[in-house]
């Protein structure tokens, strides 16, 4: 019997802005010490008009280098700055350093993608409860921000990472 192709070859990539996946900058050596803002969340003038709601559904590290130098430790956390023109010197007020990957559930010295086991970020999606840290809702001030926290007792000598994120921006009118 003959085929009849229907498959639709010019549709193999997302049509819809919605969901999306976002990739940081590379967390690296300079980071060691600071909380490296990742993704920040204003309700205007950011990375997308973002008014209403966000929905974090996953979340991953990639290390792309092995990190070395001394015990490393890299959490991804949530927190706030102070304003989305808030820059390189400004704070981040840390809500949980380990919101979304702890960094017992990355290997520093192991190329590979790492997703969160046991944190807040899991609890939260594992009871549906679509609220902190899976619910984002962005504001002008006090900005929500995704960011690492890269610590080691000595010198960082090597080591790449990003972090990925799955997000949903749910178009609610104010």
């Amino acid at each position: 019997m003959s085929m009849l192709d229907l498959r639709r070859t010019d549709l193999r990539t997302t049509t819809l802005e919605n969901p999306f996946w976002m990739t940081s900058a590379e967390i690296n050596k300079d980071c060691d010490d600071t909380e490296a803002v990742l993704f920040s969340f204003p309700a205007e003038g950011g990375w997308v008009h973002t008014r209403g709601l966000i929905l974090v559904t996953a979340i991953c590290c990639e290390v792309i280098t092995a990190f070395a130098g001394g015990t490393i430790t890299l959490d991804i956390g949530y927190g706030t700055i102070p304003l989305e023109s808030t820059t390189t010197g400004g704070t981040v007020t840390e809500t949980d350093v380990d919101e979304y990957i702890d960094n017992t559930e990355i290997t520093h010295g192991t190329p590979g993608v790492y997703f969160p086991v046991a944190t807040d970020f899991v609890t939260a999606l594992a009871a549906a409860t679509f609220v902190a840290p899976v619910s984002i809702i962005p504001a002008n001030a006090t900005v929500p921000v995704i960011y690492a926290k890269l610590l080691s007792d000595a010198t960082i000598t090597a080591g790449t990472a990003r972090v990925h994120a799955l997000v949903h921006r749910v178009p609610l009118v104010e």
